[in-house]
């Protein structure tokens, strides 16, 4: 696969892929001819208007650590156009793994949530056993509550 492409005066890319395509023209005597227009004749016309091979986004280079992200930038290296790989941490992925933390306490669905405490606490008021270990399921809330709170931190430490 061959791109090319230019980037503006806004830095933005705008390209290409080129691939080998079948034209239709009439000839001298006014009959449809077919010809092949290669990728090397597409390539040339397009440099003569400015435009430079672009380089693949290389994959390997889009792996990063948990909740950050890479940002591509395309740049011109002269000969052609390159990209830039940039990791940022990523505020967005963090505060919607917070948002998920914060719903599974009050989910009715979770393991964890607000419904088992009411059970729990509905039996202690009228001397029934608890339903629940109350001793796992404070452990397992507080340990949800201190995630929150060391995502919380990541953020602030990140911006």
């Amino acid at each position: 696969m061959v791109e090319y492409g230019y980037i503006d005066e806004s830095g933005y890319l705008t390209s290409k892929i080129l691939e080998e395509y079948t034209e239709k023209f009439r000839d001298d005597d006014g009959e449809i001819q077919e010809r092949i227009i290669s990728v090397e004749e597409q390539a040339n016309i397009l440099s003569g208007l400015g435009w430079k091979q672009v380089e693949l986004v290389d994959d390997t280079k889009l792996n990063c650590p948990l909740y950050y992200s890479v940002h591509i930038a395309p740049y011109d290296a002269g000969d052609k156009i390159r990209y830039k790989y940039e990791q940022r941490f990523n505020v967005k992925i963090v505060r919607n793994k917070i948002d998920e933390l914060k719903a599974s306490l009050t989910s009715n669905d979770s393991c964890i949530g607000d419904y088992r405490i009411t059970k729990c606490y509905e039996a202690s008021l009228i001397g029934e056993s608890m339903p629940y270990d109350i001793s796992e399921l404070h452990q397992k809330r507080q340990e949800v509550r201190n995630e929150i709170n060391r995502l919380e931190a990541l953020i602030v430490s990140n911006i």
